[in-house]
């Protein structure tokens, strides 16, 4: 899910002009235009935003925007956060050891602390804003990057980040009674360093070389940072109408050297309505409606679809691996039904893809939340 439907309206904001296959990035908008104007997508009133404490009108280089189009990040375009400048995700990924900027001893962050092997946070880049979503659900899709990788796994050195959500009904262990939704899906398992590289929970993780071996190292397509994650789509439930709060953060434990970013997709932060029930009017001649009830969904969904002929019915999990391969006969032109049984997916944001022989395509997306 890039939201990549998104980008022309941001054509003026995000003029990169990148001549070469590599990330473009920018720091010459404000926090509050990069929330506001980048991150926001539908659903959601974004407001009071923060940087480090500051105003959201402050510039800083460890917060910009980025244009991922050209670059192995895995998502489109978004903004970032770095616990040193964000240029240093620039590739290739020709430094072994890369650090940009920082330096800032004693920019730390209680949250951070509590959740890190180390007693010391320096670097911290802190984005908070407080949040009205118009539905019980919100999310966003986020890739993880380190040059902390592999060298550092299990040790007091991982740069810790998180996601730290707060207010009505929810009572955390951390600042605001928050709680850290910088989960792997579907578990209780924090996304660090340790928890997800080539050994542990690989299926989540791209290599991206050493800092010396081409052509991660040669090639400006693959970006600076030894590994990440793939995209991550995070699910939090939330009491809709109510003012909410987010922080996420991210800083160096232990010293102020090996950079650690968060890329977060443009458009991604989102609360989706429920309004997904009928098929929409005037789905023929030219495509194929697609409805599904309810979704968020939980344990069953309806997949309504309008068709005539042949139907495949393709599913893709947020890792895009298929999960599901239907075919179906429509045999006049009408309104079909098919439910589907998701009590034992992960929870995520799935892409459905219907085919029909009449040439009637359609796609839509099913958030799983359990």
């Amino acid at each position: 899910m890039h939201m990549k439907n998104a980008l022309p309206t941001l054509a003026g904001i995000l003029a990169f002009g990148t001549a070469t296959a590599q990330i473009g990035i920018t720091t010459t908008m404000t926090p509050n235009d990069l929330v506001q104007n980048v991150l926001l997508g539908t659903g959601v009133v974004i407001s009071n935003v923060t940087f480090n404490g500051q105003p959201g009108n402050v510039i800083n280089d460890q917060f910009g925007s980025f244009d991922g189009e050209n670059c192995n990040v895995g998502i489109d375009y978004g903004v970032l956060l770095a616990n040193g400048s964000v240029m240093g995700a620039a590739g290739p990924n020709g430094v072994g050891s890369s650090t940009l900027g920082g330096g800032n001893v004693g920019q730390s962050d209680m949250d951070l602390v509590a959740i890190g092997n180390s007693t010391t946070i320096n670097d911290a880049a802190v984005l908070e804003f407080d949040f009205i979503a118009v539905s019980d659900t919100i999310l966003f899709q986020f890739v993880f990057g380190s040059e902390e990788y592999l060298e550092f796994v299990n040790s007091s050195f991982n740069d810790v980040y998180g996601f730290f959500l707060s207010g009505p009904g929810i009572n955390g262990p951390y600042s605001n009674n928050a709680i850290n939704i910088a989960l792997l899906p579907g578990t209780t398992t924090p996304i660090t360093v340790d928890n997800v590289n080539s050994n542990t929970n690989s299926t989540y993780y791209v290599d991206n070389g050493d800092g010396f071996t081409a052509p991660y190292s040669t090639d400006p397509q693959y970006i600076q940072y030894d590994g990440f994650t793939v995209p991550i789509t995070i699910i939090a439930h939330v009491v809709e109408g109510e003012t909410h709060h987010m922080k996420i953060a991210i800083g160096d434990a232990g010293d102020t050297a090996f950079d650690s970013a968060v890329f977060l997709s443009g458009g991604s932060f989102l609360s989706p309505l429920d309004p997904n029930t009928e098929v929409p009017a005037g789905s023929f001649p030219g495509h194929m409606g697609i409805a599904t009830a309810p979704n968020p969904a939980s344990d069953r969904v309806q997949l309504s679809y309008a068709a005539h002929g042949n139907v495949r019915i393709s599913v893709s999990d947020p890792l895009g691996r298929q999960v599901l391969n239907l075919n179906r006969k429509a045999g006049s032109q009408g309104i079909y039904n098919e439910v589907l049984d998701v009590s034992g997916w992960p929870s995520g944001s799935y892409h459905i893809s219907l085919s029909s022989e009449a040439g009637l395509v359609g796609t839509t997306t099913l958030l799983v939340a359990h």
